[in-house]
């Protein structure tokens, strides 16, 4: 029996005479002379040996204009196999689909696609579902990522360090690489990629290889009037929007640091400046320059250095003039603050003045630790001394001098009016009476010595009497400075000597009134 004869041949409807059925050694031929063409049931055609083609459709006319093969399915909602091109059975007996198209037109294939032609791949949808769909690869950055074969959407993750990821193909990669690959990459590492291509952190790009090098795509012009549910817009070079709005509710940039204030530069080119920073409502900046203020200006504490100011009141707690020292006042010529170095204040608060011209007027304040020399104080009303009084030359007071601690003296006291007490009874209290006999003792036991003191150069005499010897005797008259040196109230021992001249007195008057008994005495026995 012929090759052809050994072929199972099914058709389960019937065939009139304009169709003629044939076989020859490559297969099942059907001719067709209707118009309507052959309208069959079911057909099936197997061979198990046969290395032609199963199923062949020639249109011999040059003018065939029709439709080779027509393939019909009632509509329906639910999804079916409306083509399905299946391996051969394995030794489980079943079947892998190789390429499937279902009812609602999805193509499904293992061994991908080739297109060719001036046409190439055009993809269109209809509804809501994806037109295009790549599979995704993840990847996480680092020194250097390997592409492996098959990839079309490669996913740069986050690897958390700082460095530059070098992007290279695997050799299957390379081995499979066709014209018209398509490779789309994603990176969302903070850092750019190099290699393969140069991306930015957060862009997205495709690449298509033109057989000899990988190309990007360049984004196409668009025209519409709403862009509605965008999640990312990355674009791979400057982009010009025109003279319009833009309103967003939040704007993010890669390049600003945050805390830093934006600026428009050059070609209204939005920047920022190390310089200027804005954090937690404060305003850092080196130099401010400007032309009105309208408000209160805070500064916190800080300097203003450089400053300008007219027609303003300054409310100041310090006020620092650079590259000045002293004290600072208004030029009465020209209006402004200036400083002189002949006044000026040390880090204690101390007043310095290197010359004083003219009167100084303290309202009744007081001047202390001051050192005045070569000067007149004149019509001076009342001076203080709290510690020490140093005068090196004469000193003429034309009014009282009240010293309220003790008055030290090296050279003499001279006064053309005389010294005086306080002695008022208001003044003291425990009041005694010194007695005459008593005082001539303490006066009897005071010796007068003739001396001289250490520290006069001048070598003069002196006369009076040794502290030391005078406590033991009237401690009353003795004085004792902080340095535990003694001194004698001279004037004060006059009170002791005016009561010893009484109880001397007493003593004369006793005296004269037994000379005038002896002689009255006398003078009756001279009689007789």
């Amino acid at each position: 029996m012929p090759r052809a004869i050994t072929r199972r041949f099914k058709c389960c409807s019937q065939i009139d005479s304009t169709v003629s059925i044939w076989f020859q050694t490559k297969g099942l031929g059907i001719t067709t002379f209707k118009e309507s063409g052959i309208h069959v049931k079911r057909i099936h055609v197997s061979d198990e040996s046969c290395d032609e083609s199963l199923l062949s459709l020639t249109a011999h006319s040059s003018s065939y204009s029709g439709r080779m093969l027509n393939l019909f399915a009632p509509d329906s909602k639910e999804s079916f196999s409306f083509i399905s091109l299946q391996s051969a059975e394995n030794a489980n007996g079943s079947r892998s689909a190789v390429l499937d198209i279902d009812g609602r037109g999805t193509i499904t294939s293992q061994g991908g696609a080739v297109f060719g032609g001036d046409s190439g791949l055009t993809v269109t949808h209809r509804t809501n579902i994806a037109a295009l769909s790549l599979s995704k690869t993840s990847s996480i950055a680092g020194a250097e990522i390997i592409i492996p074969a098959g990839t079309t959407y490669l996913e740069l993750t986050s690897d958390g360090i700082a460095s530059a990821n070098l992007l290279k193909f695997s050799k299957e990669f390379t081995d499979q690489l066709r014209t018209g690959h398509v490779l789309v990459v994603a990176n969302y590492d903070e850092d750019s990629t190099t290699g393969v291509t140069d991306l930015a952190p957060g862009a997205v790009m495709m690449l298509i290889y033109d057989g000899a090098r990988w190309v990007g795509v360049q984004a196409a012009q668009t025209v519409s009037k709403t862009l509605t549910d965008i999640r990312e817009l990355t674009a791979a070079n400057d982009l010009s929007i025109g003279n319009i709005t833009l309103g967003v509710g939040r704007l993010a940039s890669w390049v600003l640091r945050p805390g830093r204030l934006v600026l428009s530069s050059e070609g209204g080119v939005l920047s920022s400046s190390e310089h200027l920073t804005y954090s937690k409502g404060v305003l850092s900046s080196p130099s401010i320059k400007a032309k009105r203020l309208l408000t209160n200006l805070d500064v916190l504490g800080n300097e203003v250095r450089n400053a300008k100011i007219i027609d303003a009141n300054i409310h100041a707690t310090d006020l620092f003039i650079e590259g000045r020292s002293g004290i600072a006042y208004f030029d009465g010529k020209n209006g402004r603050l200036s400083s002189s170095k002949d006044v000026s204040f040390d880090e204690d608060g101390n007043l310095h003045l290197s010359s004083l011209r003219g009167t100084l007027n303290a309202r009744g304040q007081e001047i202390r630790d001051a050192s005045i020399v070569n000067s007149t104080i004149a019509g001076l009303q009342k001076l203080r001394i709290e510690d020490s009084l140093d005068v090196g030359g004469d000193a003429v007071l034309n009014a009282n001098v009240h010293v309220a601690k003790s008055l030290s003296v090296s050279g003499a006291v001279i006064g053309a009016g005389p010294y005086i007490d306080s002695s008022d009874a208001r003044l003291k209290t425990n009041i005694n009476n010194i007695s005459s006999p008593t005082a001539l003792s303490q006066v009897l036991a005071m010796q007068a010595v003739y001396y001289n003191l250490k520290s006069d150069v001048s070598g003069a005499r002196q006369i009076g009497w040794i502290a030391d010897h005078v406590e033991s005797n009237v401690p009353e008259l003795v004085y004792t400075d902080a340095s535990g040196f003694k001194g004698v109230a001279y004037a004060r021992a006059c009170v002791l000597a005016a009561e010893a001249v009484k109880d001397l007195h007493a003593k004369n008057m006793q005296l004269e009134n037994l000379v005038r008994q002896l002689q009255s005495q006398m003078e009756a026995f001279g009689a007789r």
